[in-house]
C-alpha cells in the first residue's frame, strides 16, 4: 500500500456529529480524485478506514473528508473526532474510486441519507459544471445531523435541492420521486443500511446501469451465506494453499506471510482486488458489480470465494 504523512490543516464541525477534515500532503496526493473517490486512512493503531471526498484542490495539494462520529461503528470515526486536530499528521494511502460517476447522460436523482452525502457533494458539484440536470435529495434525521446542508445549498442547485428531515417532514415517499424519474434517469445514492434497501427495493425493475450506490459496511446477507473450502493458487509463485470455510483468501495469504495489499477486509474499499486467471467467483464485496468484476475477471479476496474447487490469481 503506498502510505504518505498527510498533514491536517483545518478541522471544522458540520453539525452536531460531523467533522470535515482539510489534509494535505507534498507534491499532488490528490490529484486524481474524481467524484465518489475516497481515501484510506491509517490509524495509529493500525486501523484503515476509507472515507470519501467531498472537496479537493484543482492541483491535487490537499482534500476534504466528511466524518461522522459512529458511537457504535469499529472505532475509527471516535478516533479522528477525538484525537485529529490542526497542525497534526496521518497516514493516509491513494486515492480510489469505487463509486464513479458516469458523465455520460443528462438527467441524474442523488439521494444522501447524512453522511451519505460526502461522495453526493462532489458529484453534483461536477454534474452542475458540466450543464447536467440534477435533483438532490438529503435526508437527515433533524436540523442538527444535516451537517452538508448549508453546502449543498451553495451549490447552486435552486429548486432542484430538497432537504428533508424527519422529525419536520415525516417519513420520505421514495416511491413518489421515483415515479417521477425519467426513463434515462440515472440514480445514485448513498447513506445508512435503511435507506440503501429502500431503495434497491424500489429501484429493483430499473436496468443494473442507471441503478448506482455506495455501502458504508459490507451486506450482511453475502458474508453470512454458506461458505465452502476451495484451493488458491498463485500463478507468479506457483504456490497453493487451501482456503478453508471460516477463512478469506485473504487470511490465509496473510497466515502464510504472503504480502498482499487489503484495507477495510470486509468487501466495501477494493483494496485487496485481485486479477483472477481461472477459475469461478463467488462474488461477496460491495466494491463493484459481480458483472463488473466478471468483465475485468477481478475479484475483492478479503471476501469472495470459489464457486468451485480452485481459483488461480495473478499472484
Amino acid at each position: 500500500m503506498t502510505r504518505l504523512t498527510a498533514n491536517v490543516d483545518a478541522v471544522t464541525p458540520l453539525g452536531s456529529e460531523i467533522k470535515s477534515f482539510r489534509l494535505s500532503a507534498p507534491g499532488e496526493p490528490f490529484a486524481g480524485a474524481t467524484p465518489g473517490a475516497h481515501l484510506d486512512l491509517i490509524l495509529p493503531n493500525g486501523l484503515i478506514r476509507q472515507y470519501s471526498l467531498w472537496d479537493w484542490a484543482a492541483d491535487g495539494s490537499w482534500a476534504e473528508i466528511g466524518v461522522k462520529s459512529e458511537a457504535s461503528g469499529r472505532g475509527g470515526s471516535q478516533w479522528l473526532h477525538q484525537n485529529l486536530q490542526p497542525g497534526g499528521s496521518i497516514e493516509i494511502g491513494a486515492v480510489r474510486n469505487n463509486f464513479a460517476l458516469d458523465e455520460t447522460v443528462d438527467d441524474y436523482i442523488l439521494i444522501a441519507g447524512g453522511i451519505g452525502a460526502t461522495p453526493l457533494v462532489a458529484m453534483a458539484r461536477r454534474l452542475l459544471a458540466l450543464g447536467k440536470s440534477v435533483h438532490f435529495i438529503y435526508l437527515a434525521r433533524t436540523a442538527a445531523a444535516a451537517g452538508f446542508a448549508d453546502i449543498i445549498a451553495n451549490l447552486g442547485l435552486g429548486a432542484s435541492l430538497t432537504l428533508h428531515l424527519d422529525d419536520r417532514d415525516g417519513i420520505f415517499d421514495i416511491a413518489d420521486l421515483l415515479a417521477g424519474a425519467g426513463t434515462s434517469t440515472h440514480i445514485y445514492f448513498c447513506g445508512p443500511e435503511s435507506l440503501l434497501n429502500a431503495m434497491l427495493a424500489q429501484t429493483a425493475g430499473w436496468p443494473p446501469e442507471r441503478v448506482h450506490y455506495e455501502r458504508f459496511s459490507a451486506d450482511a446477507t453475502k458474508l453470512d451465506a454458506p461458505a465452502s473450502g476451495f484451493e488458491v493458487v498463485l500463478a507468479r509463485s506457483g504456490q497453493s494453499f487451501h482456503v478453508p470455510d471460516d477463512k478469506s483468501i485473504l487470511d490465509v495469504l496473510l497466515d502464510n506471510n504472503i504480502n498482499a495489499e487489503f484495507g477495510c477486509m470486509s468487501g466495501v474499499c477494493g483494496s485487496c482486488t485481485q486479477t483472477v486467471i481461472d477459475g469461478i467467483v463467488d462474488h461477496r464485496d460491495d466494491t463493484m458489480s459481480p458483472q463488473e468484476h466478471d468483465a475485468g475477471a477481478t475479484m475483492c479476496i478479503c471476501v469472495s470465494r470459489a464457486q468451485g474447487e480452485k481459483l488461480v490469481l495473478d499472484l
